[in-house]
């Protein structure tokens, strides 16, 4: 009697362990299916984080490696008085669209632009027209007027100096951290390593800076569809049409873009 009792407890124990250990192993189950439902969106927005997506945002408007791939006019393009480098007589003319603030714009002067200033613009090849177009507020738009300020100085004379001066403001972005309070004293400090630019007369220069100036830059930029900095029109020079592109393209875009229209 005693052995059939036993027995009949073992087995009602045995029934509750397994009843139990189905309900712990539903919860360990469904525990983790929440867990990886929560890790997808984290793992979508590393993938954005790395490879910053070109459309503007709200006080971000900087852009990194697309292609916009659009054909636009530039029938009444003008840079009578905006910085130029290369020949008058070059074939090709890459107008760029730049905030001295942006970072993208940092990556394409460091990484793309000398490139090109070696192979095609030293060569005859292509001509460089830079053309101020604000996308962080107050700061860019004191270094487009100091931009614009040291091309009045220096680029009749000696234009090599300015884009000295500019490559110089752009590297030096790190230090002056993009959001300095005091960003008119970091740009004469910068320009006082430069060699051929006087820093007092920048900054009294400076102040003669309009902001319509600048707006006419953003307006021809915008009107073509430009969005965000980088941005660049190529066309060959004396054409009424160019292509756009977008952001800090590595020089192989560049390259094949040149070359296609020194090829017709």
């Amino acid at each position: 009697m005693n052995d059939k009792i036993s027995f009949d407890l073992s087995i009602k124990n045995a029934v509750a362990v397994s009843f139990i250990a189905g309900i712990l192993l539903g919860i360990v189950v469904g525990g983790a299916g929440a867990l990886t439902l929560q890790k997808s969106p984290q793992t979508m927005e590393s993938t954005s984080t790395d490879n910053p997506s070109p459309s503007p945002t709200t006080g971000d408007t900087q852009q990194d490696s697309k292609d916009g791939g659009n054909t636009v006019s530039v029938a009444d393009l003008t840079w009578e008085d905006d910085p130029v480098l290369g020949s008058e007589d070059a074939e090709v003319t890459l107008v760029w669209f730049s905030d001295l603030n942006c970072m993208y714009c940092r990556r394409f002067a460091q990484n793309t632009f000398p490139q090109i200033r070696e192979n095609y613009v030293s060569q005859g090849d292509v001509r460089v027209v830079k053309k101020d177009f604000i996308t962080m507020g107050e700061n860019s738009v004191t270094l487009a007027k100091a931009s614009q300020a040291a091309w009045q100085l220096v680029g009749e004379d000696n234009p090599e100096v300015f884009w000295t001066w500019s490559d110089t403001i752009s590297e030096n972005q790190p230090e002056r951290k993009r959001n300095s309070k005091n960003v008119t004293e970091d740009i004469i400090s910068t320009t006082q390593e430069v060699d051929g630019i006087d820093a007092e007369q920048l900054r009294e220069k400076m102040k003669e800076i309009s902001e319509e100036e600048i707006n006419q830059d953003i307006q021809e930029g915008k009107q073509r569809g430009i969005s965000g900095t980088p941005g660049f029109l190529i066309f060959r020079t004396g054409s009424d049409e160019a292509k756009q592109m977008t952001g800090a393209q590595p020089y192989s875009s560049f390259e094949s873009e040149i070359n296609k229209l020194l090829e017709n």
